[in-house]
C-alpha cells in the first residue's frame, strides 16, 4: 500500500486501510491472549480515522460493523487517540491525509464558496451588518459592478469584472487555467450571465461580457485586469 502510493498508483486507500487496522487490532488481541473479533473492528476504526481524518465517520462504521452499540466507548476512544496523535505528526505535512484533495475545514470547501457568498447577499439584504441604519439598503452585487470590492480575511479581496470580448478567455472552459491558473492565488466564484448564476462546471465555457465574480489576492490583480473590466484595484 506505502509503495503503491507513493510511486502514484491506484490501488486503493480505504480497504488498505481496514485491512491494516484489522491486523494491528487482530497482533494486539494475540499478545494480550484476548477475543480477536472485538479488536479488529476498532483496530480498524482507528487506522482509518487517523489515516483519513474521519472520527465521526469511522464511529458509524464501528456501529455498522457490529449491529449495535457495545464496541462504541472503546472505539470512541481508539478513534479519539488515533486522531489526535496522526494530527500532532502531520501537521507539517503538504497532505494531512491519505485523500490529497481533503481540504481542512468546511470553510475551506470550494462547494461552499457559492453558500457563503448566498449568505453574504442575504445579510445585506435584511440590513444584518454593522452601521446599516446609516448606509441603507445595500445591493452586494450592485456594489460589486461599480467596481468596488469587498475585503475578505487573510489579504483577499469578493469582486467582479466583465470578461473583455477581445480576451483569450473567450469560448473557453471557466475551470481551465485560461484566466485563474491552478497556482494562482484567486479562485472564480460564480459567473452571472444575463441575470442568471451560474456555477463553475467542466462543460461550462466563458462568454464575452460575463459577469465574474472572484475572490483574489492583490498580486495577481494586474493579470486579471488584462481579461477583465472593469475590476477594481485593491485597497
Amino acid at each position: 500500500m506505502t509503495l503503491t502510493i507513493s510511486s502514484g498508483g491506484s490501488g486503493g486507500v480505504f480497504a488498505p486501510s481496514l485491512y491494516v487496522g484489522a491486523i494491528l487490532g487482530g497482533a494486539l488481541a494475540h499478545l494480550c491472549h484476548q477475543p480477536p473479533a472485538a479488536f479488529v473492528i476498532v483496530g480498524m476504526a482507528a487506522v482509518f480515522a487517523g489515516a483519513a481524518r474521519v472520527p465521526i465517520a469511522a464511529l458509524l462504521m464501528v456501529t455498522e460493523l457490529t449491529g449495535g452499540y457495545a464496541l462504541l466507548v472503546p472505539a470512541a476512544l481508539a478513534v479519539l487517540l488515533s486522531y489526535l496523535v496522526q494530527g500532532s505528526l502531520s501537521a507539517r505535512l503538504k497532505y494531512r491525509s491519505l485523500y490529497e484533495a481533503q481540504v481542512q475545514s468546511r470553510a475551506d470547501s470550494p462547494a461552499h464558496h457559492v453558500e457563503h457568498l448566498q449568505i453574504a447577499l442575504r445579510l445585506v439584504g435584511r440590513r444584518q451588518i454593522p452601521a446599516a441604519a446609516t448606509l441603507g439598503h445595500l445591493d452586494l452585487i450592485a456594489l460589486l459592478e461599480a467596481g468596488i470590492p469587498v475585503d475578505l480575511p487573510n489579504g483577499k479581496q469578493l469582486s467582479i469584472g466583465i470578461l473583455q470580448p477581445h480576451s483569450s478567455c473567450v469560448s473557453q472552459a471557466v475551470q481551465s487555467d485560461c484566466l485563474v491558473g491552478a497556482h494562482d492565488d484567486a479562485e472564480i466564484v460564480a459567473l452571472l450571465r444575463q441575470g442568471q448564476l451560474l456555477l463553475p462546471a467542466p462543460e461550462l465555457l466563458f462568454q464575452a461580457d460575463d459577469q465574474v465574480v472572484l475572490i483574489f489576492s492583490s498580486p495577481i490583480w494586474e493579470r486579471l485586469a488584462q481579461h477583465l473590466s472593469p475590476l477594481s484595484a485593491p485597497s
